[in-house]
């Protein structure tokens, strides 16, 4: 029912979480009921200023206030190593679940929330926000269109500010890695733009420029083959300068066999070359989409979207085999999971 009001918590104050009030706000139905910090000392001050958070009851334990309030929908944005088991306790609780990605550090404990999130027949996203973004929304109807034809190859730039960084970015066994933390956003518009998934991948990261984070990769690239043939490149970075107009520079390059495509977000352009023609010609946009609320309306129907679901297990997966292949220096091929 569109008009089923949904009690929802947020556990956490990081990450995205300000980005999915922003959209769900504006659902009436939607009543941010309770926040919590999720570790000692976690900061929640601007989760709790949200407007969306007006009439938020404040806790202290988010074990407490799953078991008071037994909200219909967690909101789970906090440190990265606590993601999985904050997740697996509110989908116990029968939460369907809007999570901080990466959802898992390793692939045990990838495993282990998806087998909660099937026995409890939650539904769950990643804070997978390109797919909101306006420039590879119409990237992916063009696709799909079958203008370009056939993907022969994909290139992708993911360029971030450092700005801000908490200091536990340094620390892998809280932050995992930055092809987790950003990559996962590069593979998520693959998916999204062309359908496509990785089925084997080569990749390399590291730390360059800031040495007091020594596990915070600031550079990083992947080499992809996808399952319908084509290949994927993708770059990213945490050094765009401060001073830069946007936080991101989020750009994608399609090559197909009858055309080309560059989208970028950031810029919010999307232009297509075709055969005969001497430039690229910008199309006009779709607008941005509107994923939170999407998500909500599928709470309302009661049933579980396995898709969707899958969808950020795999990405999920796909990084985690990226720092695999990172780390041996070596191709690592995708079995067949979470599809």
């Amino acid at each position: 029912m569109k008009d089923q009001v949904l009690n929802i918590a947020i556990l956490g104050g990081f990450g995205h979480i300000g980005s999915v009030l922003d959209e769900i706000q504006n659902d009436p139905y939607a009543k941010i009921a309770a926040c919590v910090p999720v570790y000692e000392g976690e900061d929640i001050t601007a989760v709790a200023a949200h407007r969306a958070c007006g009439q938020a009851q404040r806790y202290s334990d988010y074990r407490r206030l799953l078991d008071a309030i037994r909200p219909d929908v967690a909101i789970i944005g906090t440190r990265l190593d606590l993601i999985t088991d904050v997740a697996v306790d509110a989908a116990r609780c029968g939460c369907h679940l809007i999570c901080e990605k990466p959802i898992a550090l390793s692939l045990d404990s990838l495993e282990r929330l998806y087998q909660t999130v099937m026995e409890h027949k939650v539904n769950l996203t990643a804070m997978l926000s390109m797919k909101n973004k306006a420039a590879f929304r119409t990237a992916r109807s063009i696709y799909h269109s079958g203008l370009l034809g056939r993907a022969v190859v994909l290139n992708i730039r993911k360029s971030y500010k450092w700005n801000g960084r908490p200091r536990w970015f340094g620390e892998r066994r809280y932050y995992g890695d930055t092809l987790g933390w950003v990559g996962i956003h590069a593979l998520s518009v693959i998916r999204f733009v062309t359908g496509a998934a990785c089925i084997a991948l080569a990749a390399a990261q590291a730390n360059r420029h800031h040495p007091d984070y020594p596990d915070c990769q600031d550079q990083g690239v992947v080499l992809a083959e996808l399952d319908d043939g084509a290949y994927a490149t993708i770059s990213i970075d945490l050094c765009r300068p401060s001073d830069a107009a946007t936080w991101g520079d989020d750009w994608l390059r399609l090559v197909g066999a009858e055309a080309a495509l560059q989208a970028n977000a950031s810029r919010r352009t999307c232009s297509v070359l075709k055969a005969g023609d001497a430039d690229y010609d910008d199309m006009i946009l779709e607008s941005d989409g509107a994923i939170y609320r999407e998500f909500l309306d599928t709470v309302r129907t009661q049933r579980m979207d396995i898709a969707l679901c899958n969808e950020s297990f795999r990405l999920t997966y796909e990084c985690l085999a990226a720092r695999q292949a990172a780390e041996q220096r070596q191709w690592v091929r995708l079995e067949s999971k979470f599809e």
